[in-house]
């Protein structure tokens, strides 16, 4: 009994000690990830959040300011600030280096307001970029108010973080990439062209290098797990 805890501590002490000489090397993080930039207390800010490029109608809003009538900006998810995308077609992209081979992994809290229930479409997309910026390839999922997509976005008022809905999609870096790109898109598909909202918050993309040696030497500490059962029966 005793040769087998020795046995069995022994490997988590080598699988350990593996795990810290080949930890993947963290990767560059997103830039104003909450968009707490620029200060929207005052009223919405039109235009990018800081640190990132955008598209057609975007603006930053914070809950420190509530505008009159029935409307209500959401509570952060993080901070005070939010990304509003209004009427469609409104997009807010950023990229981080990345490499072949990488674990790309993209996340983001998405809300509709309750009183602005069109069928508004919310996508999340990794794109996948060689040196001249050229997309490569895409890993993409969707939200919408109906359910027919692969998250749902129940429309609240954003009081509570259970209001928000959290979306994660990621991939493996194709030959050829230099950089990972983040995409948040409103898409309207009914009610007016100036109708229609989507809140995001609290971005996420990492591009994580994930080293051969940490797969192959996993593969053989089950291995000498499997020689260890068989031994014991």
């Amino acid at each position: 009994m005793f040769q087998n805890n020795f046995f069995k501590g022994s490997l988590s002490a080598i699988a350990l000690t593996v795990a810290i000489a080949y930890a993947p090397s963290g990767s560059a993080a997103l830039t104003n990830a909450s968009f707490e930039s620029p200060d929207a207390s005052g009223g919405d800010v039109g235009g990018c959040a800081t640190g990132w490029d955008c598209f057609n109608s975007n603006f930053i809003s914070s809950n420190l300011f509530q505008p009159g009538g029935s409307f209500v900006n959401p509570g952060a998810v993080d901070g005070t600030q939010v990304l509003k995308q209004f009427g469609g077609d409104a997009g807010h992209l950023q990229s981080i280096p990345a490499s072949e081979g990488n674990l790309v992994e993209a996340s983001v809290y998405a809300i509709n307001w309750a009183g602005d229930e069109f069928n508004n479409l919310a996508l999340l997309q990794i794109a996948y970029l060689d040196a001249s910026g050229a997309v490569i390839a895409v890993e993409e999922v969707f939200a919408d108010t109906l359910g027919n997509q692969d998250y749902l976005l129940t429309p609240q008022d954003g009081g509570e973080l259970s209001d928000w809905t959290l979306m994660e999609v990621s991939g493996v870096a194709p030959a050829g990439t230099e950089s990972a790109q983040i995409l948040l898109l409103h898409i309207l598909t009914d009610g007016t062209p100036s109708s229609g909202s989507i809140f995001w918050d609290n971005a996420s993309l990492t591009a994580v290098p994930v080293p051969a040696a940490v797969w192959l030497f996993g593969s053989g500490l089950l291995g000498l797990v499997g020689v260890a059962r068989r031994r014991r029966s």
